[in-house]
C-alpha cells in the first residue's frame, strides 16, 4: 500500500495509472471533452512529490519528476509539443485529443536507482512481474517492495517440494555459495511481512544497504534462472 497524503495506491502500477489518468482530457459526461479538473490537479501534485522522493522517471519525459513540473505546463503544453515534433504536426496544427490520450497511455514509469546496470533480461524480468504480488516489473517497485521481490524469487526458483534445491558454488564462480543464498533469505525476511517487529527491524536498514543487497539479489537471481534454463 503507497499512502499519500490525501491519496492511498494498493502499489506502484496503480498509482502511476491514477496518474496517467489525472493527464488525460475526460468527458465528465459532456459530449465534448473538457480539459483538466482541479481535483487532477491536486492528485498529479502528490503523486509527482512522491516518484520524485522515491527516484522514479518518465522515460518519454526524463527531467519532469525531477523538476516537478507544473500540472498544466506538463499535461496540456509539453505532451502536445511532444506529439507535434514526434507526430511531424505543424506549428499551426491543432493536436487531436485522441493523440494526448494515446502518449499518456504510453508512458512509461522508469527508477533513477543506481544499479541500472544490473538489468534484468526481459525473460527474467515477466517471471519476477508474476511472482511480485502485484508489485509489477523490478524497476518499477520501491525499494523495499524489490526487496521482498527477490527474496520470493530465490524461493520459486530453488525450493521444491518443502525444500531448498542446493547451488554449486562454482555457479558463483566460488564466491557465493548456499550459506549466502540462505542468508540473503533470512535478512530479508522482514520486507515480505510487514508485522510490527519486521517493521521495527527495518528501520536498522539504510538506503545503501537496501541498494546493496539488490544488486546482490539481482545478481543471484540471474545466475540462478540463467541456470534453470540449461
Amino acid at each position: 500500500m503507497i499512502s499519500l497524503p490525501s491519496y492511498k495506491y494498493e502499489d506502484i502500477e496503480t498509482l502511476f495509472a491514477s496518474f496517467q489518468e489525472t493527464l488525460k482530457p475526460k468527458k465528465n459526461g459532456a459530449e465534448r471533452f473538457s480539459d483538466l479538473t482541479t481535483e487532477d490537479e491536486k492528485e498529479y501534485t502528490e503523486i509527482i512529490r512522491w516518484m520524485k522522493d522515491k527516484g522514479y522517471y518518465i522515460k518519454q519525459f526524463p527531467n519532469m519528476i525531477q523538476k516537478q513540473q507544473n500540472f498544466k505546463s506538463f499535461a496540456y503544453d509539453e505532451i502536445r509539443s511532444y506529439i507535434r515534433v514526434n507526430k511531424g504536426y505543424e506549428a499551426s496544427d491543432s493536436i487531436p485529443w485522441a493523440e494526448r490520450r494515446e502518449l499518456i497511455t504510453d508512458l512509461k514509469l522508469c527508477n533513477r536507482s543506481d544499479y541500472s546496470s544490473f538489468n534484468v533480461n526481459k525473460d527474467l524480468a515477466h517471471i519476477i512481474k508474476n511472482i511480485s504480488n502485484g508489485r509489477g516489473y523490478l524497476d518499477t517497485q520501491t525499494i523495499d517492495d524489490q526487496l521482498a521481490t527477490l527474496c520470493n524469487c530465490i524461493e520459486y526458483f530453488l525450493k521444491e517440494k518443502n525444500k531448498f534445491k542446493e547451488v554449486s558454488p562454482e555457479l558463483f564462480y566460488g564466491f557465493l555459495d548456499n550459506n549466502d543464498l540462505k542468508k540473503f533469505r533470512q535478512d530479508t525476511q522482514i520486507f515480505r511481512h510487514a508485522t510490527k517487529d519486521t517493521l521495527e527491524e527495518r528501520r536498522f536498514w539504510n538506503d545503501n544497504k537496501k541498494k546493496f543487497y539488490i544488486r546482490l539479489g539481482i545478481n543471484m537471481v540471474t545466475e540462478i534462472h540463467q541456470k534453470s534454463k540449461e
